[in-house]
């Protein structure tokens, strides 16, 4: 409770300094359960307005939350990232030195564990996406840009090379996490069954168990009860087992059934 009190305490601040300087202020990168528990704080607020989360690109679950000042319209600061989201914001690619010395084995964990072998804190560093086993994309804040191309040289025993690029590079633009695009017929959206139908080893007794031991995040957030109800482009996340994002409900079957929209994490 203390946190979350802290949390939006600092979020009120930003907005405040922005709506007294009339300013761009910011966060650091959020993760996906302080945007839950920013999202609906600002939304009832009558106060807080003109407002933007953004990591990166579209598929970015870690975000930086924007308090727009009055002299920038919101279209125009979303539109045009290479005027202001860039002087925030930066991307870098990490790839072999020497492929063939490369190990192709190298997990997210590993990037971020070089990354915060620097003394950089975690905060600094949004998503990281894998590509070809060979390529790693890392959005970080700018403040630490030279920082990390300046001394990330080796993740594990890998020697490796970095380089800067814009948000603005279609490589940026399309870059998106591993999907496997699913349809899954369910009886109902609660979240154990629909957790049983995507993950089908698991039986609707196993999601139950997961959900009581509080292995099972919504947005972030610890779920307590197998009935919660997902809704469209909840991110769930089970552990040591996997993730999906609940896109949307297809349609509703003859039986009443439904047909849903999942995208599972490889």
């Amino acid at each position: 409770m203390e946190d979350t009190s802290l949390l939006l305490g600092h979020i009120k601040d930003l907005s405040l300094r922005r709506d007294y300087k009339d300013i761009l202020t910011f966060t650091s990168f959020l993760t996906l359960s302080e945007i839950s528990i920013i999202k609906p704080f600002i939304e009832s607020s009558k106060d807080i307005d003109n407002y933007y989360f953004y990591g990166g690109n579209s598929y970015s679950e870690r975000k930086i939350l924007f308090f727009i000042p009055s002299y920038i319209t919101k279209d125009d600061f979303i539109n045009n990232p290479n005027i202001y989201l860039e002087e925030i914001i930066g991307v870098i690619k990490i790839y072999p030195k020497n492929i063939k010395y490369f190990e192709n084995s190298l997990t997210h964990r590993d990037y971020l564990g070089a990354l915060m072998n620097l003394g950089l804190k975690r905060e600094c560093f949004g998503d990281i996406f894998l590509k070809d086993k060979v390529n790693a994309y890392v959005f970080i804040k700018k403040e630490i840009e030279n920082e990390v191309l300046n001394n990330l040289v080796k993740i594990k025993h890998s020697d490796v090379k970095v380089n800067l690029l814009s948000l603005k590079d279609d490589e940026i633009k399309n870059l998106k996490p591993n999907f496997k695009e699913l349809e899954v017929n369910v009886s109902s959206l609660r979240l154990d069954n629909v957790i049983s139908s995507v993950f089908t080893k698991l039986s609707r007794e196993d999601s139950k168990i997961l959900i009581n031991n509080e292995f099972v995040f919504v947005n972030g957030i610890t779920i307590k009860s197998p009935s919660f109800q997902l809704k469209d482009g909840d991110r769930v996340s089970i552990k040591s087992k996997g993730k999906f994002i609940f896109n949307n409900v297809i349609k509703t079957t003859r039986k009443d059934r439904y047909l849903i929209s999942i995208s599972l994490y490889n």
